[in-house]
């Protein structure tokens, strides 16, 4: 039927349009209806259950002919403007499972039939055109074309279906694309029991179990089946149970999947989408004392470098303040060698792996109260830094009158208590009791990369061989072993004597994991170096070496005459300087893979370089090694003693507190002696640190005034070796 309404006057004959709906496109549970049989506007019969889907297409047409011959809507017209709209007019109720959607050329209505509860439906569909002038605006004419549909329903007695009453009073909402239909907001901690509801004509044997969303997009994280502590009734189909303090607050989106065997239902349960929302708030009423609550969100721990001491750790509490104990749950797969689980604190103590590329590791950790326990999965990276394992880290330890007041002050519980430092138990991230200055970490530790010197070139009670024959390392259980010195000790000569340093200001940075998650507060003693202008190395690399005998570095300048120089060059000639040592150089030195003694006097192993260099990267601490984003640079290497980690944010409260309580006062400007170092393998010792087999490396001699000697009375590490360092260049 057409209804024409005049509203200000008709438009010329040739220039009136007006709408009409193309034959409907019908689409019954998959298959094309109507058949040639079916009466226009008959849609046929629908069965509770069915899947339904009517697509009708509207156009405008020119009456200036008899033919009235299908036009394009022109809303571009110089003399009107048409705006064409689409309706549905039920006439009486229709099935509130239906969904009406305006397309660019129609109306589609589909959706599934869950609620009929007439035996005859009715509607019409409208298109309305509007006809406006297009100079003025004022509408001119309204055209508008109906339809007559309808259908008419019977229950399916081979299938179950969906209580459509019970979902129509869920909340419903849309979630990627999709239905989600509402199941209430509980707090952890409630007993609850939710009945769901199908129809079941024939009283089929019914099984319901609760299976995933398949959500692909951004909740394809929270598709978690159901929250801890709740289950569904396999024969009832209700949702029963405790919801587990242990679970995050959020939503849970599962499907409730029905099936008696053959059939999924009607609608299929596979498309049936219900949602449960846990509340942050906890029923005290009903948690039981055992309870578990995790705080760690399951998920990435963080990173870390490859051997770095662990930083990781997970925890959960119990809201009645019982004790909680962590353990691998039994299904996780091992932790990696020389990692474990503090019991009490829920940490991951020990070094992490060597690993060649960069590797992530996935726990599942038990948190446990009494008899009851909450399963949790976690992951950490491990990032690739070194070549092999087997690397040398090189400290400066402190003289015992310093370092006894630097402990002191590192255990000061006034300016920083307990609860600041980041893991009060474990010695990698506590305060320190070993204060000591990190010279550099990851130089090479192996005889292919090393080699061995011969150290015996007048043949004196050893046999000497050819140069380069010695491919491995020297049977030490030999007298031979006598004669044999590791490239490393001869590395010290020159550079490495003893020097003073000065104890600066107090101060804090922040550590941040490589991907940038902040992890603690370091809280340090700046190191003041004398003569750290005293460079002798240009871009890295070290200068000429001209004055093998002299007790300083000399160095060749004529190239570059006219570059400024430092304070401390002495000359002793117009084409010479003297550097005295610094850290700069020592750090340098060890990190260059040439060495600078070449003498004949020395016998390299073959296939080794006459240096140490760096085993692929420099292993510093993550305050000083990692920014804090893209934008922002890493500190550095830089002079100094750590003092205690504190726990992110409170650095730079501790060092205010240290400075109030007179730290600086009394540290301020100590001065100490550097003479050796402590040099730490990560793997089995192979370096022969005294060739002589004489204990001359042992400084523990308290009949010595401290005057004379420095005293070490600290315990070192079964792989910590003290080096003292040559008193002349090639002592």
């Amino acid at each position: 039927m057409s209804i024409e309404m005049d509203i200000l006057y008709q438009p010329d004959e040739e220039k009136i349009k007006l709408p009409k709906f193309h034959q409907a496109n019908i689409v019954l549970n998959s298959a094309v209806v109507p058949d040639p049989n079916t009466p226009v506007g008959f849609l046929g019969e629908i069965k509770v259950g069915d899947t339904f889907e009517l697509q009708v297409d509207s156009y405008v047409y020119l009456t200036k002919d008899s033919t009235k011959t299908e036009v394009p809507l022109n809303s571009d017209n110089d003399t009107y403007r048409y705006q064409k709209y689409h309706s549905i007019q039920p006439l009486g109720s229709l099935p509130s499972s239906l969904q009406f959607v305006e397309t660019t050329n129609g109306l589609k209505i589909h959706g599934t039939i869950y609620n009929a509860d007439k035996p005859l439906y009715q509607f019409l569909l409208r298109v309305t055109l509007e006809v406006y002038d297009k100079t003025s605006g004022a509408q001119v004419r309204v055209d508008v074309y109906e339809r007559y549909f309808y259908f008419t329903t019977a229950i399916n007695q081979d299938t179950f279906y969906w209580d459509p009453n019970w979902l129509d009073s869920q909340m419903v909402k849309v979630v990627d694309d999709q239905t989600i239909y509402w199941l209430g907001s509980w707090p952890r901690g409630q007993n609850i029991s939710i009945p769901t509801s199908l129809y079941n004509p024939n009283n089929l044997a019914i099984h319901y179990s609760a299976v995933p969303t398949g959500f692909t997009s951004d909740l394809a994280s929270m598709d978690s089946i159901l929250p801890q502590g709740l289950r569904i009734n396999e024969l009832l189909g209700s949702i029963d149970g405790s919801i587990s303090i242990s679970n995050d607050p959020g939503m849970f989106y599962f499907k409730i999947q029905a099936a008696d065997g053959d059939n999924l239902g009607n609608p299929p349960t596979t498309s049936v989408i219900f949602a449960i929302q846990v509340q942050s708030t906890i029923d005290t009423n009903t948690t039981p004392n055992d309870s578990v609550i995790w705080v760690t969100p399951s998920g990435s721990l963080g990173s870390t470098y490859s051997t770095y001491a662990s930083h990781f750790s997970v925890r959960a509490r119990n809201p009645k303040g019982q004790a909680v104990s962590y353990s691998l749950s039994p299904s996780s797969a091992a932790l990696p060698g020389g990692l474990s689980i503090d019991t009490d604190t829920g940490d991951i103590l020990g070094s992490c792996p060597f690993v060649p590329t960069t590797e992530e590791f996935q726990i599942k950790i038990r948190a446990t109260v009494n008899a009851n326990y909450s399963d949790r999965l976690f992951s950490f990276t491990v990032v690739s830094l070194f070549l092999s394992e087997s690397y040398l880290t090189i400290n400066i330890p402190i003289t015992e009158k310093i370092r006894n007041l630097v402990t002191s002050w590192a255990w000061n519980t006034t300016a920083i208590p307990d609860s600041q430092v980041f893991r009060i138990t474990d010695f990698n991230f506590s305060r320190t009791i070993n204060p000591k200055l990190l010279v550099t970490s990851g130089l090479n530790n192996t005889v292919l990369s090393m080699g061995y010197w011969y150290n015996n070139p007048n043949n004196q009670g050893g046999s000497e061989p050819a140069n380069g024959t010695i491919s491995q390392k020297p049977d030490l259980t030999t007298t031979d072993a006598n004669y044999w010195n590791s490239i490393f000790l001869d590395k010290l000569r020159g550079y490495h004597r003893s020097f003073p340093l000065r104890i600066g200001t107090v101060s804090w940075a922040p550590g941040y994991d490589p991907n940038g998650k902040y992890v603690y507060d370091m809280v340090y003693l700046n190191i003041f170096d004398p003569n750290a202008d005293a460079i002798a190395f240009s871009n890295g690399v070290e200068q000429l070496y001209t004055n093998p005998t002299s007790s300083l570095e000399n160095q060749s300048f004529l190239s570059n005459i006219d570059e400024p120089h430092s304070e401390f060059q002495i000359p002793n000639s117009e084409t010479s300087r003297e550097y005295p040592v610094c850290l700069q150089n020592c750090r340098n030195d060890l990190i260059l893979r040439t060495n600078r003694i070449t003498s004949p006097t020395y016998y390299q192993a073959p296939n080794s370089t006459p240096g140490i260099g760096l085993n692929g990267g420099e292993g510093l601490p993550f305050w000083m090694k990692d920014s804090k984003n893209s934008d922002s640079s890493p500190i550095g290497w830089v002079a100094a003693i750590p003092l205690v980690y504190c726990t992110p944010g409170t650095g730079s409260t501790a060092v205010v507190n240290l400075k109030q309580l007179g730290l600086e006062n009394q540290l301020t400007g100590q001065t100490f002696t550097v003479d050796r170092y402590v040099v730490t393998s990560t793997t089995e010792k192979w370096i022969i640190w005294d060739p002589t087999m004489n204990p001359t490396t042992t400084f523990d001699d308290i009949t010595v005034p401290d005057y004379d000697q420095t005293l070490f009375d600290v315990q070192l590490d079964y792989k910590d070796q003290v080096v003292l360092f040559p008193r002349t260049p090639y002592e």
